[in-house]
């Protein structure tokens, strides 16, 4: 198998213009019809502005971007390459999702797994098994071929980012600030996917999935970052700041009730402050 991204969304755009065409030639005809019932040709015109359609333009950043959002969805287990629809929002993980190692599979054929712990590693430790590089990699050959990995990597790149760095290193960069602007402007300042992050020299990444959440992750985030920290000294306030709110989620191992709604829930685990 050999899917190339760059395919892929030719075609998309091509079948979002042709959307777009069909909707203002419809949109045009009614138009010409209610000015001829009310006999209004000297008064209105059935033309349609491009900007006035409903259906989106095609737009690659866009489009690349709600890519990596179900990309992550999926390592996460709230989507699946093996089934369509949302597949886990609450409840036990290992009800829906057999463990494997490090990953966690819906099925025999599930062909991407999952993390089988809730914390996925943005920098810091690229050599955990949930480095986020990895998964992207396993990710990306799962669904388009191993054929097409470097491919697909250096689209994605150039169109997140411009490609100014390597693409591996340009993606990590790009999960680490661009995306959850985007994350958080989709769900309006309310997401999903919870960064554990600063910023600053030989900064640390992480994230969690807010409905994967269990008390016992409390003492996984701050044994990963205790990890970190040893073999990366430093003093910096951001780095301070988010050690202060680990130890202190680790100490308590809150539960959480999601029917709350998520700015509770996040300000039990992390401060008030945190959103």
């Amino acid at each position: 198998m050999r899917i190339l991204l760059s395919d892929r969304y030719r075609e998309r755009a091509a079948a979002m213009q042709s959307r777009r065409e069909r909707l203002c030639t419809l949109e045009e005809e009614l138009n010409r019809r209610f000015i001829d019932l009310y006999r209004l040709d000297d008064t209105l015109s059935p033309a349609v502005r491009q900007k006035d359609l409903t259906a989106p333009e095609p737009e690659l950043t866009r489009e690349l971007a709600s890519l990596m959002s179900y990309f992550l969805c999926c390592a996460f287990g709230r989507y699946s390459l093996d089934r369509e629809g949302l597949i886990f929002a609450g409840g036990n993980f290992f009800q829906s999702y057999l463990q494997k190692g490090d990953r966690a599979y819906l099925s025999p054929s599930d062909p991407f797994g999952a993390v089988a712990e809730n914390l996925i590693l943005l920098r810091g430790l690229p050599n955990h098994p949930n480095d986020l590089i990895r998964l992207l990699e396993e990710f990306l050959t799962a669904a388009y071929g191993a054929d097409a990995l470097e491919e697909n990597l250096l689209f994605l790149s150039e169109g997140l980012t411009g490609g100014a760095d390597s693409p591996r290193d340009s993606l990590r960069e790009y999960f680490c600030t661009a995306f959850f602007q985007y994350h958080y402007k989709m769900y309006k300042n309310l997401p999903l996917y919870i960064p554990l992050t600063f910023r600053g020299k030989d900064s640390f990444g992480a994230v969690f999935y807010l409905h994967r959440y269990q008390p016992e992750d409390a003492l996984l985030f701050d044994r990963t970052f205790s990890a970190w920290a040893q073999t990366h000294p430093g003093e910096q306030k951001g780095r301070l700041v988010l050690e202060k709110r680990l130890r202190s989620l680790a100490e308590r191992r809150p539960s959480i009730d999601l029917e709350e709604g998520i700015r509770v829930s996040v300000s039990r685990l992390l401060g008030e402050d945190f959103l």
